[in-house]
Order: C-alpha cells, then sequence, then structure tokens
C-alpha cells in the first residue's frame, strides 16, 4: 500500500513540475506576480479609497486596519492568488488542444491525479504570489504586529483552501466546455464578480443591499475576514473559526464535485 501511495504522489509530482515549467517559460507570466498587485494596490485600491473613504466616512469599518492601505493590502493577500485559480482551468485546456490531454488519459494516470496536480500547481503559484504581495506591502507600511507563528500557518492554510476551491470549480468549468472563447468568456464572466462581490475592496455594510446577499454566500469574503482577523486583530478572534469551516465546507464540497467530473467528463473528443 505504501509503495503505490508513493508511486502516485511520484506521478502527481511529476505532473505538478511540467504545469510549473510551462508556466515559469513565459517571462510575461512571470512579470504578473508583480505587476497585478501594483495594479490592485495603487490603481483600485486609490479609486475605492476615494470613492468610499476620503472624506473619513466609513474609516471605522475597516475591520481593525489602520487605513485604508492595511484593508485593502490583506484583501488582496488571499484575492490575487485566488486568481491563478482560472490559469488551473486555462492549463487542462491547453492540453487538450496540443493533444498532451489524450496522452495522460490513456496513460497509467489516475484521472484524479492529472486534475489534483493541476490544482496543487495552481496553489503553489498562489503562495508565491502571496509571498510577492508579503514582500511589496510590508516596506510600504502594512501592519504585521498581531502576527505569529500560528497565523502564519492560518494565512497559509486559507490562501491554499480558497485556491483548490476555485480551481476545482474552474476546472470543471473547463473540462465541460469544448470551444477555446467560451472557455474564456465564462471564466472571465465568473471571476470578476467573485472579486468584486465579496469585501476585498470595501466592507459588506457598504454594498448595495440588492446584492449584499451574493457576497455573504462568496467564499472570498470569508477567507479575507480570516486575513484581516489575523493581521489586525490576532488569533483570538471570536469569528476565526467560523470563517475557517466555511472554508473548509468549501473545500469539500469542491472535492466531491472534481471527484464526480473527473470520472464523468474527462474523456477523449
Amino acid at each position: 500500500m505504501i509503495k503505490v501511495q508513493t508511486l502516485l504522489l511520484g506521478k502527481m509530482w511529476i505532473l505538478i513540475l511540467r504545469e510549473l515549467r510551462s508556466w515559469a517559460r513565459s517571462p510575461l507570466f512571470s512579470l504578473t506576480f508583480l505587476v497585478n498587485p501594483i495594479i490592485y494596490l495603487f490603481i483600485f485600491g486609490s479609486a475605492f479609497n476615494a470613492a468610499f473613504f476620503s472624506s473619513g466616512n466609513g474609516a471605522n469599518s475597516l475591520q481593525g486596519a489602520p487605513d485604508y492601505f492595511n484593508y485593502i493590502a490583506a484583501g488582496i493577500f488571499v484575492s490575487l492568488p485566488m486568481t491563478f485559480a482560472t490559469r488551473t482551468g486555462t492549463s487542462i485546456f491547453a492540453d487538450r488542444l496540443v493533444g498532451y490531454l489524450e496522452r495522460l488519459v490513456v496513460s497509467p494516470i489516475a484521472r484524479e491525479t492529472i486534475v489534483l496536480s493541476k490544482i496543487f500547481a495552481g496553489i503553489i503559484l498562489g503562495l508565491i504570489q502571496a509571498a510577492v504581495i508579503l514582500a511589496i506591502t510590508l516596506p510600504l507600511g502594512l501592519d504585521y504586529s498581531n502576527i505569529s507563528i500560528e497565523s502564519i500557518a492560518i494565512l497559509v492554510a486559507s490562501v491554499a483552501m480558497l485556491s483548490y476551491g476555485f480551481s476545482a470549480v474552474f476546472l470543471i468549468l473547463s473540462i465541460r466546455i469544448r470551444r477555446w472563447t467560451t472557455q474564456q468568456f465564462v471564466i472571465s464572466l465568473i471571476s470578476t464578480p467573485i472579486i468584486f462581490l465579496s469585501n476585498v475592496f470595501y466592507p459588506i455594510s457598504r454594498i448595495p443591499v440588492l446584492i449584499r446577499g451574493l457576497a455573504s454566500i462568496n467564499p472570498l469574503t470569508y477567507a479575507t475576514d480570516i486575513t484581516r482577523e489575523l493581521f489586525f486583530q490576532g488569533t483570538s478572534s471570536g469569528t476565526l473559526a467560523f470563517n475557517l469551516s466555511i472554508l473548509a465546507v468549501f473545500v469539500a464540497a469542491a472535492t466531491v464535485a472534481l471527484i464526480l467530473a473527473s470520472r464523468s467528463w474527462l474523456i477523449l473528443d
């Protein structure tokens, strides 16, 4: 049994490395690790700060953050790594186009191993993005006085769980969709609202009532709450366990859906 498990993990790790190498070969992709945080912090951040908080109104709803920079920095710490989930779906679609997916499916590799390797590669890229965000925001004044070893472990787990869940969602969509243009349209249609229908840029209380319910069922909202609680309140926050349980449910549901999809839909064209 141990040998079988070791063999499966070895195959998965080979596929993960292939995914990481394929992305690393693109200089433009590597550049996004630096460009995206800057865009979110200084373009989107400045716009929403001027719209919601420039007059001082709403400053008391920043979930303990000392200023809006800290508020949005903690938000993008978990939201930007989540965007790599969309690339997970793109990857399997690209493999199908060049015929690599066909060779994988007929090889002695479980379909679950194929899809999980893509998800774990996305998680690794997401964690790298989170580290880059910290490297950018800490010198600019991100408050880390409440961060401990325990907090770091929970932050890593939160980023990983959110990336895993959304990677599974986008991967399932890409397995089902056969046309590249349709896949890109659907992913764009879903990924953008996920970010803006959350509390990454503004508190839930500032969102119009008609769409506030959508933000309350968005897993990104709860992951963002975890990040801000850890940065600005510490691990003693009373809602930390609840928010983590929401992410755990999201991961469990995504796993079940992914297993069913990989068995039923990952077929040869």
